[in-house]
């Protein structure tokens, strides 16, 4: 009635944009939800619904605070209008078999009064599904963001299946709503705490001390800045490992650039590859150096003594030694042969 005195003086008040009965032009092609109800989840829809028609000024349609007005009101066609707009929004956020059902209604608050009797009773199935789950669900693998949105899902649809009770009294003052709200709220946050993995018992531990018990979301931000906290320590001896091998690795790239500036002296060529083949002493039979380059030829610089030979090095010498003198002796053998023979023949006779 109110809406009707102040736009008396208006031939269609679907121009005003503050009006309810405003329309825009592709209104007629709008969705109010991209999730059609298929018969699962109602109170979700609901809310849903709910939000969608309240911002666009259409929620008392469907709540009865906007009736259709009398025939010959100058409202009546213009609510005839909106109310058919609504129904093709309903159409489109049911489900087809849903959506049959509810075709031959002739108002937007009794389509939504049908609906609310057909699939908005809460059964006792639905309230043990829902604490059920609760009972079973764990954190697992899970994030603390992700594991607390599945726990606040349940939580709403226990809410709507069993909402608490509130005091109608006149000027109450004994508060039961809120300490009702309070004591939720705790049970929750033990639940919750609970259900964490056993990486996050000190903090739990430090959390259920405290008295009072902190709010929820107080405790959910303290979790987030642990989790924060864990994820940076697993990855400090990571860190610290890439820093030792990038210094590793720098090291060897010096080395390898030393070595490979250093050019030997002995590279021969075959097929077209340089091939570097390794030193070898002709005078004291050992590789690593030139017979030019011998410490034993040259003499040994200060500051390096001789290196031990090994044992098959020692033979050799010994062998090649034992050859050299006997090559040096073998003209003193031949030496003493005649005196040998000019001895004998002094004795013969």
């Amino acid at each position: 009635m109110s809406i009707e005195t102040n736009n008396t003086n208006t031939s269609d008040p679907s121009v005003d944009p503050a009006s309810p009965y405003f329309l825009h032009a592709s209104d007629a092609s709008f969705i109010l939800i991209s999730t059609p109800f298929s018969g699962n989840n109602f109170n979700d829809w609901k809310r849903a619904m709910t939000i969608a028609l309240s911002a666009k000024n259409k929620l008392g349609f469907i709540d009865g605070t906007i009736p259709k007005p009398a025939p010959n009101t100058s409202f009546i066609k213009a609510w005839e209008r909106v109310n058919s707009t609504l129904i093709t929004w309903f159409m489109k956020v049911l489900d087809p078999t849903i959506a049959r059902s509810i075709l031959h209604f002739v108002s937007t608050a009794a389509i939504w009064t049908n609906l609310i009797e057909r699939f908005g009773q809460t059964s006792s199935t639905q309230v043990y599904d829902y604490l059920q789950q609760l009972a079973e669900i764990e954190q697992g693998n899970d994030s603390i963001s992700t594991f607390f949105t599945k726990l606040q899902i349940l939580w709403d649809k226990q809410d709507a299946a069993q909402p608490l009770p509130t005091c109608t009294c006149n000027n109450c003052k004994c508060n039961l709503t809120s300490k009702l709200l309070k004591l939720q709220e705790e049970q929750r946050l033990i639940s919750f705490l609970m259900k964490l993995n056993a990486s996050f018992k000190h903090v739990r531990a430090n959390i259920i001390m405290q008295y009072p018990l902190p709010s929820i979301t107080h405790v959910y931000r303290l979790l987030i800045q642990e989790e924060k906290h864990k994820e940076l320590s697993d990855q400090t001896p990571n860190t610290e490992s890439h820093a030792l091998f990038s210094n590793k690795k720098q090291f060897f790239n010096n080395s390898s650039s030393s070595v490979s500036s250093y050019k030997p002296q002995h590279l021969a060529n075959r097929g077209g590859y340089t091939i570097r083949t390794p030193m070898f002493c002709d005078y004291c039979k050992r590789q690593g150096h030139t017979k030019d380059k011998c410490f034993k030829i040259r003499g040994y610089p200060q500051n390096v003594a001789p290196k031990p030979q090994w044992k098959g090095a020692k033979v050799a010498a010994v062998a090649h030694n034992d050859d050299s003198d006997k090559e040096d002796s073998q003209p003193d053998h031949l030496a003493l042969i005649p005196l040998l023979q000019s001895s004998t023949q002094d004795f013969s006779i």
